[in-house]
């Protein structure tokens, strides 16, 4: 059977056009393939190679490879699945039946990511159909959604998420992101926005093959093409180490991108209680992070909480008294002007201003941040007790 995890029709057309050119990234993969046989993705890289290029003695160095190690469930099912022509049933059984004797011996942890994507790869391969995965994601997606996204800063989790993303869309009819569509078309701007100021100028291959993985998922998301406007740069291409097999494999230098340094340089979710921020995009920018477990910053200045901090066309004011006037630019009511968040409140603080006809009243999310409305009113309060 054709490949049926990660290797779509359209994806392979792109990396065999990649093959003809001899493009750099491709030609990256092939010197690490033939130069480092101790690769930790040893397994993926000979199968990519194989795959791509059709070449039988590297579908059975990769044989050879799953058979040794079974404990690499994720590696083991891509080689089964992108080799598997030259394998027998009997012969796919014994492979895939090691890794899952292997798999099934790791530690418990079915919720995390990682540990999910391995396994639901194996089985992709091991059943006769694709896996019903609603039962796993209703259990993962309050943890996706939750106030401290720390899964957000671990490329691994992002990753692993990505991949069982690509594999339940390619295998089925069924996009599990319908399931809380905002969350998933904020989620590349606020990955590119988390990290840190020089995660962006060096990143480490496992975040950078994150982000590659991202865009691929939805590259017409507007907050998906500054991502790739960033992954285009040359200077994080990765040429060398564990990496080059998922930037020739992820990497699609023929979508568009748009230069993330015009992206406005902050994030809020109210439902998450999730601020990120940055005065800039250059490597010493002040960079802060707030949730309802604290404040993280890196390169700010020791007194930028005690007055109004600017990141692009937000403002955030922090709130100390009774009452807060607002700068005159927050009151303004076209779409494209500034915002505001008031921050340093108590969790769920009420608040009121003027309406219209009557005052509106409104509460501070968990984390202690109200974001202004653009409706013209100067002065936000503290709600006194009825």
């Amino acid at each position: 059977d054709a490949p049926k995890l990660l290797l779509s029709a359209q994806r392979m057309k792109r990396l065999d056009r990649d093959r003809t050119r001899q493009t750099e990234r491709w030609q990256n993969l092939q010197d690490r393939v033939s130069t480092v046989t101790d690769s930790p993705e040893r397994g993926m890289e000979l199968a990519l190679t194989a795959a791509v290029s059709n070449n039988p003695e590297l579908a059975d160095q990769a044989i050879r490879w799953a058979r040794q190690h079974p404990e690499e469930a994720r590696q083991v099912a891509l080689v089964v699945d992108w080799c598997g022509g030259k394998l027998t049933r009997a012969q796919r059984d014994e492979i895939l039946g090691a890794a899952w004797r292997a798999y099934q011996k790791r530690a418990d942890g079915e919720i995390d990511p990682v540990r999910y994507r391995d396994g639901l790869l194996l089985r992709a391969e091991r059943e006769q159909e694709f896996p019903d995965v609603s039962r796993w994601w209703n259990a993962i997606l309050p943890h996706l959604k939750s106030r401290d996204r720390n899964w957000l800063t671990d490329p691994a989790q992002l990753y692993a998420l990505c991949e069982i993303l690509d594999a339940v869309r390619q295998n089925s009819r069924d996009d599990p992101r319908t399931d809380d569509g905002p969350l998933f078309q904020q989620l590349p701007m606020e990955y590119l926005l988390s990290l840190h100021p020089r995660e962006v100028e060096s990143p480490t291959w496992q975040t950078r093959a994150a982000a590659l993985a991202l865009v691929a998922i939805d590259p017409n998301l507007a907050g998906a093409q500054f991502l790739q406007g960033w992954v285009l740069e040359d200077p994080q291409v990765m040429r060398t180490g564990p990496g080059v097999a998922y930037e020739f494999l992820w990497a699609n230098p023929y979508l568009p991108g748009i230069s993330y340094y015009n992206l406005d340089p902050w994030s809020y979710d109210r439902d998450a209680s999730l601020l990120y921020a940055r005065t800039s995009w250059e490597p010493d920018a002040c960079w802060i992070r707030i949730t309802v477990g604290g404040v993280s910053e890196q390169n700010c200045p020791a007194d930028w909480k005690a007055k109004p901090f600017t990141a692009g066309r937000l403002t955030l004011l922090p709130f100390s008294k009774g009452c807060v006037d607002l700068p005159a630019e927050a009151t303004e009511t076209s779409a494209r002007s500034p915002s505001t968040i008031l921050w340093g409140l108590a969790p769920q603080t009420r608040l009121s201003y003027k309406g219209e006809k009557k005052p509106i009243y409104s509460n501070a999310d968990a984390a202690g941040m109200f974001l202004a409305p653009n409706n013209g009113e100067k002065i936000i309060c503290v709600a006194t007790a009825k």
